[in-house]
């Protein structure tokens, strides 16, 4: 009995020892991208992200699972994700119900979409509840630069030496790419500032430059809204209409009507998340109905963003269409146009046939979505 045990305990103890290093070797780094492996009794689970990503800027994750048993029965897998970043740009993929074939089969799943906020080391996990598995992955989140440095333009470009002073904005330019007089003797302009992170409060402002220009709002961040992102456009009203990420009620964004002097601000419409919408980006659109429309990168029904329509009084809120991780696109950028015929056209950043991004089109009222182009590699280039 005595000699049972102890060939127990050997076995156990060979046994983990066996499992220690075999998922040390099966996480992995490379100059592109981090895996992170776990090892069940039948099933391996892996996740694969990025090594680097953006603070506030979404990347795809793939999960694979090998069924590497000779299993007779295939089974479902109930996927959830989570992430130790707290930032309140955080979005991660909704759960996944995923089918996993019998026997020795694979099966990879792309286009889960994340967005990290804090500047740090973090960490995304992907757990199956179904097997009681889970994988982890470290992931570093780096700071997007405002400073074009040697590459960025200031100045017009024309000076003695013909290039302008390093400028810095939101796009890495000056101010509409120039600066105070686009030229000098020496050869540089005068550095130009572009709108996001700058103004009293750290938060943005609705318009500032050097020289002859004046700043009209400086975003105070909180329900106030905070880093505005687009252009701004005129509302029938002669008043200027826009939208911010982040700040709000709920921290989610804003959409904001503001007089051409700076005066009368205030908030239209404060962004809840979820299927509601969340952080939107780019500008808005005035509708022919007089509404605004516009989309957002996050929420919505699988959390891969939304178009939206809400009145220049900001009521009537409503989602038109939801995002989904597909080929039909996701993460929506640039905001929209209106077309000859009456449609909306615009891009997604992700997803697609390709998971390179897409043009679309789709009806006013939210129907008629249509997906008329997919990105590829080749057309990146």
């Amino acid at each position: 009995m005595i000699f049972i045990r102890i060939k127990q305990q050997s076995l156990c103890l060979a046994t983990a020892v066996f499992l220690f290093f075999g998922l040390s070797c099966n996480e992995s780094n490379s100059a592109n991208q981090t895996v992170a492996m776990n090892l069940g009794d039948t099933f391996k689970l892996a996740i694969t992200v990025p090594t680097k990503v953006t603070a506030g800027v979404p990347f795809n994750a793939t999960v694979t699972i090998n069924n590497i048993t000779d299993v007779a029965q295939p089974y479902k897998g109930h996927l959830s994700f989570s992430t130790n970043d707290r930032s309140s740009l955080v979005v991660v993929p909704n759960p996944f119900v995923i089918d996993v074939p019998a026997s020795t089969g694979q099966v990879v799943k792309t286009n889960f979409i994340f967005t990290l906020g804090t500047v740090q080391e973090n960490k995304i996990t992907v757990s199956d509840s179904v097997l009681g598995i889970s994988s982890s992955v470290p992931i570093t989140v780096e700071e997007m630069s405002l400073n074009a440095g040697a590459s960025g333009s200031g100045a017009s470009g024309s000076g003695a030496s013909g290039s302008g002073a390093s400028g810095s904005g939101a796009s890495g330019s000056g101010a509409s790419g120039s600066g105070a007089s686009g030229s000098s003797t020496s050869g540089s302009g005068t550095s130009g500032s572009g709108t996001s992170g700058s103004g009293t409060s750290g938060s943005g402002e609705s318009y500032h430059a050097p020289q002859g220009f004046t700043r009209q709002h400086s975003f105070a961040g909180g329900s106030g809204g905070e880093s505005p992102s687009g252009s701004l456009i005129f509302g029938a009203d002669g008043r200027l209409y826009g939208v911010t990420e982040g700040g709000g009620t709920n921290n989610h964004g804003t959409i904001f009507r503001v007089a051409t002097d700076g005066s009368s601000y205030s908030v239209l419409y404060s962004f809840a998340g979820g299927t509601a919408g969340s952080h939107p980006t780019g500008s808005l659109l005035l509708g022919t109905d007089g509404k605004l429309y516009g989309t957002t990168t996050q929420g919505g029904v699988d959390g891969v963003g939304t178009i939206f329509r809400v009145a220049t009084d900001g009521s009537s809120y409503s989602v038109l269409y939801s995002f989904t991780v597909r080929t039909d696109g996701c993460i929506p950028s640039g905001g929209l146009i209106l077309g000859t015929d009456g449609k909306l056209y615009g891009m997604a950043s992700f997803c697609g046939t390709n998971d390179k991004g897409t043009v679309f089109s789709i009806a006013t009222d939210g129907s008629a979505y249509s997906r008329l182009y997919s990105f590829n590699a080749g057309n990146l280039r």
